[in-house]
């Protein structure tokens, strides 16, 4: 047995002198722990009145309440929300009504005087305005069905940019629009609409916001929620036949639906046959109600809408970009109309998403010593900097919008600027060859192993840290000291957070490499999804004889290995984790 044991152990020290051994023992660390005892932070300092938002008589809002929701309960897939009429939807079919459908297309020319209040042939009007808005809700429910239809057009993805922030702030400027058009009901004082719409920019938006509205309620996955989209659409699109107007998911109905219990689809079904019972038995009840009456109810109902205000305080101290959403899409909405201030808002929550990617957050990476993590130097007191190695990461890919920052800030944090050293070291080369030239004096040339020796490590760190060679001495003529320009031997790219690289962005990266080079710093990258990344660089081309897929390593741990190795006396037959 003994014998065996030294076999194998022979085999072991064998298999050590041959190739690098990453060993490393530790318990196993979640966050909660990593927090609470390995890091420590360093300080820093309703359905009827709807109708009359869509610009048509009220009995079409209870035909929009029972059509479109019979129809969901076959159809749908979600059994929490419930379909209905929707405040900012019906508001922006109104809109498109009273554009294609205006007071003065149907003025009695005939009234005058005592009869001006009945100047206008209100059945005519309302009549045409109904035709628009069922026209609007067939073309609205094919959209959905093909256009945002994730197995069709593959459209759906616009729905990805409208985040809560965006909805919440546009929703809360409808409905501002919602109470100033009320004002003329409720107070008899006549207002003009705050928006004017577009039909295709309309057509576009009622879904878009119908999906993104939709994506509010959590907990659907993505094949639901694309089978739920057809659903609404053929809700929509069937129910115009019906002269109904659009619907979508309700909030108010939803969680009305969810407090009272309701756990499938026959909790709207039931809700559904309610509505045909006022319909067909007591709508004649509801017919002489005021609209002053209607108005106030819809006042009513916007109330949780503007508690949405409250969010504005909450988004300033947790996220300042999406307040500014929030704050874009409510100010464009109110100023723009709901069209052009949704389509801004979609803009601007697009450019923040490319803000972030050009402006990532960089920093130095030291390990925590006993535990194989990498952290924060500049936030964590326990993370330390390797001796000679500096790690940079960046939290974003690296392509043409961000490459060029990239690069720069590599050189900042790392303190390290090539064009520097090159610059130093002409400057060096040109004294050595003015001493040489220069026989007279008694001159003595060191190299870089009796400089160490001679100077005192403070003053060799200050020169190192400015990355310029000092001469100590000034003109002295006593002697002459070749020293090396920085300690840092080694410089770690760590790409566990980047997804792509462009061919911007490996242009950008084969340079810095290079550059380094020139200054004798090896340039290595760490990336856990390598495999993904080297698919790219192999297609741009990225690597050659002289740069080969050896500078690409699994993890930083495994760079930093490498680059101990490579630095070490080529006699050192593995380097042993110092962590």
């Amino acid at each position: 047995m003994e014998q065996e044991e030294e076999v194998v152990a022979a085999a072991a020290r064998e298999d050590e002198d041959s190739q690098l051994i990453y060993r490393i023992e530790r318990p196993v660390y979640n966050e909660t722990l990593i927090q609470a005892q390995l890091l420590k932070r360093k300080e820093d300092t309703t359905t009827n009145s709807y109708a009359m938002l869509a610009a048509v008589p009220p009995v079409y809002g209870l035909y929009s309440s029972f059509y479109p929701v019979l129809l969901y309960t076959f159809f749908g897939t979600s059994r929490h929300i419930s379909v209905g009429t929707f405040a900012v939807i019906s508001l922006m079919i109104g809109g498109v009504a009273v554009r294609e459908a205006p007071d003065s297309m149907f003025m009695n020319i005939n009234a005058t005087g005592a009869n001006a209040s009945d100047a206008i042939n209100v059945e005519l009007r309302d009549k045409s305005r109904v035709q628009v808005a069922v026209m609007v809700t067939t073309l609205a429910g094919l959209i959905q069905v093909t256009c945002l239809n994730h197995c069709l057009l593959r459209f759906g993805f616009v729905a990805i940019y409208l985040t809560e922030p965006l909805v919440r702030g546009f929703t809360t400027a409808a409905s501002m629009h919602v109470v100033i058009s009320q004002l003329k009901y409720l107070l008899g004082v006549e207002t003009q609409p705050l928006y004017s719409c577009l039909t295709v920019l309309f057509l576009t938006c009622v879904n878009v916001v119908a999906e993104g509205l939709s994506s509010l309620f959590h907990g659907f996955p993505p094949r639901v929620h694309f089978q739920e989209l057809i659903a609404l659409g053929l809700c929509n699109f069937i129910s115009s036949f019906f002269q109904t107007f659009a619907v979508t998911c309700s909030m108010s109905r939803s969680l009305v639906q969810e407090s009272t219990g309701g756990k499938t689809q026959i909790a709207g079904l039931l809700a559904s046959l309610l509505v045909l019972v006022v319909v067909v038995a007591v709508g004649f009840v509801f017919e002489p109600l005021p609209q002053t009456a209607l108005a106030a109810i819809i006042m009513v109902n916007l109330i949780g809408m503007f508690k949405q205000f409250r969010d504005i305080p909450s988004l300033w101290r947790t996220s300042k970009i999406e307040l500014a959403i929030w704050v874009i899409a409510f100010i464009a909405s109110v100023l723009l109309g709901l069209d052009y201030g949704l389509l801004v808002a979609v803009t601007f929550a697009i450019l923040t998403v490319i803000y972030r990617t050009q402006s990532p957050k960089t920093s130095i990476l030291g390990h925590v010593a006993n535990t194989g993590l990498y952290c924060d130097v500049d936030e964590y007191e326990e993370a330390a900097e390797y001796e000679g190695i500096k790690i940079f990461h960046s939290n974003s890919s690296i392509y043409f919008a961000n490459s060029d920052l990239y690069v720069n800030s590599l050189k900042e944090k790392t303190g390290l600027n090539p064009e520097h050293l090159q610059a130093a070291r002409k400057a060096q080369k040109k004294r050595k060859e003015k001493t040489n030239s220069n026989r007279s004096s008694p001159l003595k040339i060191c190299d870089e192993t009796v400089t160490h020796d001679v100077l005192s490590q403070s003053h060799v760190a200050e020169d190192q840290k400015n990355g310029q060679f000092g001469d100590r001495h000034g003109d002295s003529e006593e002697a002459v000291f070749l020293e090396p320009f920085s300690t840092v031997h080694s410089i770690i790219l760590d790409w566990t957070s980047a997804t792509f690289i462009d061919s911007v962005g490996a242009k950008a990266i084969r340079q810095v490499i290079k550059e380094y080079a020139a200054v004798d710093v090896r340039v290595p990258a760490a990336c856990f999804s390598a495999g993904n990344l080297l698919a790219e660089l192999d297609t741009l081309k990225f690597f050659t004889k002289d740069l080969t897929t050896d500078f690409l390593f699994p993890t930083v741990h495994d760079a930093v290995l490498h680059c101990q190795h490579s630095n070490s006396h080529p006699s050192v037959a593995a380097v042993s984790d110092t962590t």
